[in-house]
């Protein structure tokens, strides 16, 4: 039904966001799996200071659970998620 992300950055609420999660490898389940979502921010935690424990709540309204065998795929995520932020 939603997420709650930790960021140092959050974005404003009532924005729409998308969103994909790419869960580990378990011993004996071959596919590479992640979840995708589709929703929107429905509040905003901005604690500050040097916890960095600021957040925002996302409730979604699309989520999907997919399975690839394509690691390259998962690879080029990664690398494009690295380099965001």
């Amino acid at each position: 039904m939603g997420a709650f992300v930790l960021a140092h950055i959050c974005p404003p609420s009532g924005i729409q966001i998308g969103f994909k999660v790419f869960l580990p490898v378990l011993p004996g389940f071959e596919p590479k799996a992640r979840v995708e979502a589709v929703g929107h921010v429905l509040r905003v935690e901005q604690v500050g200071g040097l916890e960095g424990r600021d957040g925002f709540a996302i409730s979604t309204r699309h989520t999907l659970l997919r399975f690839s065998d394509d690691t390259r795929e998962l690879e080029e995520s990664g690398k494009k998620n690295s380099q965001v932020g």
